[in-house]
């Protein structure tokens, strides 16, 4: 295997997603899950692949990528070249002067490292500490079978450095989601009132902020709308409905992004009390509503929106993944003997109608 297959399998193991580019010896990759967003763009510079690389083309598919994501996320992603190389002083002065990116790394094939010049300062050592451990695993296991046993403490296997950067990246992209800040502020609230009061007790919902259509439509009280997506009917109640939220509301971020997603949840959760609250005033129904799951709906319905019109936007979720989200979250909502369908319903078409609009966008800016 050459080193530019093995960084390309590196890096399609260890990152978000691929960005697809129309070149036979460059590889884009998006790194996501770290608090600094960065597109990683992968040149094959050896002897007889070299001439094919120019800096115009480079510099296009990087700025390009780099439009794509930031219209994406609406955060502008920091952009490291890994050049790979058979002849450093060929590589490095031909590509001095050139618009890389943040970052210009040139690795010899023969040397399995990194060759930096004098005056170049590594900015992120992160990244470039994770992909000399990776080099170092594969210089040592070019090494004979002896030298291999001399010195097999010294070695970190590319497996085990690329899971401990996956396992890294995963919690800080979790605790800085929508989806994680969601989550929480469901179960501050729902502990407040605990601690004030009783939340399986509809009076005491009702002055907490619950659903109540003849309060909104008589008296104004609109805030309800909003409010009641934060409260619970007891602990049952909350934890299948951030459960639910947990396993999809993360996929539905990494690929909608963090803005959009906030969008996607918040309207639905509007919109299924809008629709519960008509509905409850046609059939007179006097009933207290509370809770996510309206709002959680939508989420799912995002989910099976992005499957069938999502082609193109990476991380796309598969079939059998699909209906393990649509039975988690109908799941939910079956095992309660109580659930305002009305809410769902709306909540469900809300999401899937404003998760068509953003991709069509999406689409649109990326091309």
């Amino acid at each position: 295997m050459s080193l530019f297959e093995l960084l390309s399998e590196y890096y399609a193991n260890t990152t978000d997603r691929q960005i697809e580019v129309n070149a036979e010896n460059i590889r884009m990759f998006y790194r996501a899950s770290t608090a600094d967003p960065k597109i990683i763009v992968l040149i094959n510079a050896v002897t007889g692949s070299r001439q094919t690389v120019s800096d115009s083309l480079v510099t296009n598919i990087r700025d390009k990528a780099a439009t794509l994501i930031f219209s994406r996320y609406g955060s502008e992603p920091s952009v490291i070249s890994v050049i790979c190389a058979d002849d450093f002083e060929a590589v490095k002065d031909s590509t001095a002067g050139c618009s890389y990116g943040d970052e210009r790394w040139i690795v010899d094939e023969n040397k399995m490292c990194i060759m930096l010049t004098q005056e170049q300062t590594v900015y992120d050592k992160k990244e470039y500490d994770t992909l000399t451990e990776v080099l170092r695993a594969e210089e040592y296991s070019r090494r004979p079978d002896e030298e291999k046993f001399r010195k097999v403490k010294n070695t970190v296997p590319l497996r085990r450095a690329s899971e401990r950067r996956r396992v890294s990246d995963g919690i800080k992209y979790a605790a800085g989601s929508v989806t994680f800040w969601i989550i929480l502020v469901n179960f501050l609230v729902f502990i407040w009132l605990e601690i004030i009061g009783d939340t399986l007790n509809p009076k005491f919902m009702f002055d907490h902020g619950a659903m109540y259509w003849k309060s909104v439509i008589e008296d104004g009280e609109y805030y309800r709308l909003f409010t009641c997506m934060f409260i619970h009917f007891g602990f049952d109640h909350l934890l299948g409905n951030m459960f639910s939220l947990f396993i999809m509301g993360y996929i539905v971020e990494k690929i909608m992004g963090k803005v959009r997603f906030a969008t996607i949840y918040f309207v639905s959760g509007i919109t299924a009390s809008i629709v519960s609250l008509a509905y409850h005033y046609r059939i007179e129904d006097y009933s207290v509503c509370a809770g996510a799951s309206g709002a959680i709906y939508g989420v799912m319905g995002a989910l099976l929106v992005i499957f069938i019109f999502g082609r193109g936007l990476g991380g796309l979720i598969s079939a059998r993944g699909l209906i393990i989200y649509l039975i988690v979250g109908i799941g939910n909502g079956v095992l309660y003997g109580v659930v305002d369908n009305s809410a769902h319903i709306g909540g469900f078409i809300g999401g899937a109608a404003l998760t068509y609009i953003l991709i069509q966008g999406m689409k649109n800016s990326s091309r």
